[in-house]
């Protein structure tokens, strides 16, 4: 995995500036109003290149702008998303086996420029990253998004995604305009054939 992770750091770095803006600014609107500072959001894709099965996706138009991305990982049993996912009373028993035993993936971020939104994008790169997970092995993927972010969520549903019972929870953020506010989010995962 070693190559990969030097292949994905050698793209993030060249895209790094473009890459940035649009962190910045896809979240700065509803329903997140985040606002996160460059060192904040360098600090994202560093510690992303730290964790384990990283993917990277970035969908980038004719004219070498970003028009979005989406990263994940591996989820290793020990991480907080992991800690949070097994502490839901109605977690499917086989996403359970499959976080114990690492063969779930993280979608942490889906991101697409407002500019080249309702193009089918968002649905490319999360469809993409999927199977880039089903071949690496990986029995079952999850995501989180805010209950507000419709859609994001008609992308999971539309790719077989499922929002797991009882996993809205609130998420306190410091950054978000207006100062300390709390929202609303929901996990929704999918099993995926890795035959």
């Amino acid at each position: 995995m070693e190559d990969g992770r030097k292949g994905a750091l050698a793209l993030t770095v060249r895209l790094f500036p473009d890459l940035i803006a649009l962190y910045r600014s896809a979240y700065s609107g509803a329903p997140y109003f985040e606002l996160f500072t460059e060192e904040e959001v360098k600090h994202l894709l560093v510690e992303l290149m730290g964790k384990r099965e990283i993917a990277l996706y970035v969908a980038i138009t004719k004219d070498g702008e970003i028009a979005g991305f989406t990263w994940g990982y591996g989820l290793s049993p020990d991480e907080e998303i992991a800690r949070q996912l097994e502490g839901l009373e109605e977690l499917p028993e086989e996403l359970r086996s499959a976080i114990k035993g690492s063969r779930a993936a993280y979608i942490a971020e889906l991101a697409v420029d407002s500019r080249f939104r309702n193009r089918g994008i968002g649905t490319k790169l999360v469809s993409d990253i999927v199977e880039d997970f089903r071949r690496r092995g990986f029995t079952h993927v999850v995501v989180r998004t805010n209950v507000g972010n419709i859609p994001a969520k008609r992308i999971y549903e539309k790719l077989g995604f499922v929002q797991i019972p009882g996993s809205a929870h609130p998420v306190e953020h410091e950054r978000i305009l207006s100062g300390l506010r709390v929202d609303l989010r929901v996990f929704f995962y999918k099993e995926i054939d890795i035959a």
